[in-house]
């Protein structure tokens, strides 16, 4: 399964409100295979899915995002969560820094 990983850097927040880091996550079960990072607009939800899909992403965890934005990830196949589901997968929320 791929996950990505939305973040709030400060940085880029001052640039441009819609801008994030993406962490991509290849997991197999309690193992993580590969690791990617990108840097993803979310203002454009057409454009946020193709990225996603085009990165093969089954799941999203993310904040921010409007209700029909959410929507509109799932119909495409995308499975949407905010940031503090990610407490349910031990693997990721090892690799993250909390709060």
């Amino acid at each position: 399964m791929r996950v990505a990983v939305v973040l709030h850097i400060i940085s880029l927040l001052e640039i441009k409100s819609s801008t994030r880091r993406v962490l991509l996550f290849e997991v197999d079960g309690d193992l993580i295979t590969a690791l990617d990072e990108d840097i993803v607009s979310i203002a454009d939800m057409n454009w946020l899915s193709l990225w996603l899909l085009g990165k093969r992403v089954d799941k999203l965890y993310c904040d921010g995002l409007t209700k029909s934005g959410k929507r509109y990830l799932e119909n495409a196949g995308i499975t949407v969560h905010s940031l503090k589901h990610i407490k349910e997968h031990p693997v990721l929320e090892a690799l993250l820094l909390k709060d």
